[in-house]
């Protein structure tokens, strides 16, 4: 793979979401992150990806509910280190000439503006349902096996044999 030396930049733009611990609301902000930035049909793989300015998102583009940072507060001799959990989605190009970070920029900020105004067709939206919907079939039935082979463990180390 060949790189081109005038694109080497990289541009993420990358929102901080207010903290929250609602487990509905951390679904829809990831469902909605999948809508915006993942398939050729997304709004932002159409305007990032597909104008050319750069070759693929920056890595950890996306939403992700997980970041933790720490503060540490010192009080007479003792640290103590309190862990706040936040929220953040993120987009962003690779192999980004330097002269274009401003259209990357611009460019993500008018297709949010745009995938809010228009939404998103039904379809996508129930097949991405259903995707999920699957996948958590998926968990239920690995977890679902892996308590018959506990048990099963469980019962032959436990049982009392007669022989």
């Amino acid at each position: 793979m060949t790189v081109n030396p005038d694109k080497e930049s990289k541009l993420a733009i990358a929102y901080l979401l207010p903290r929250n611990s609602d487990a509905f609301t951390m679904a829809a902000l990831s469902l909605l992150s999948t809508l915006l930035t993942s398939g050729p049909n997304s709004p932002m793989y159409k305007a990032l990806i597909e104008s050319g300015l750069g070759s693929n998102y920056v890595p950890g583009t996306g939403f992700e509910d997980s970041l933790r940072y720490g503060i540490r507060v010192r009080v007479c001799v003792r640290m103590f280190i309190f862990f706040r959990r936040e929220s953040a989605f993120a987009v962003g190009l690779m192999g980004v000439a330097e002269e274009d970070l401003s259209k990357v920029e611009s460019l993500v900020l008018r297709t949010l503006e745009e995938a809010a105004k228009t939404g998103f067709p039904e379809e996508r939206i129930e097949a991405l349902l259903h995707q999920v919907e699957i996948s958590q079939r998926h968990v239920r039935a690995v977890e679902h096996e892996l308590r018959v082979k506990c048990y099963r463990v469980y019962s032959f180390e436990h049982a009392d044999y007669v022989g």
